[in-house]
């Protein structure tokens, strides 16, 4: 399985861990990064990433996953329960 199949179940676990109206904020956020409609996070970021040069890909996720982690700290499912190992959901 090619490391981007994790990446984007990365990406889309810690959309679905964010509560209403952020979780739409993030995938507005997304969009505006992809250029592209975001109908269902995890198969749209798989064939997102799929069709990025892997160092893009790398750079794309690493910077993701950053922003999405602070959103999920801060505006996750169960407040303050977030860890960078696990996420609360």
């Amino acid at each position: 399985m090619p490391s981007y199949f994790r990446e984007a179940d990365s990406l889309a676990d810690r959309i679905e861990c964010l509560k209403e109206p952020y979780r739409q904020n993030a995938i507005s956020w997304l969009e505006m990064c992809m250029q592209q409609p975001i109908r269902n996070p995890r198969t749209d970021l798989l064939r997102y990433l799929g069709d990025l040069n892997p160092v893009v890909r790398e750079s794309f996720f690493f910077h993701a996953v950053r922003v999405l982690d602070e959103a999920v700290h801060f505006f996750g499912v169960e407040e303050g329960a977030f860890t960078p190992l696990r996420l609360p959901c």
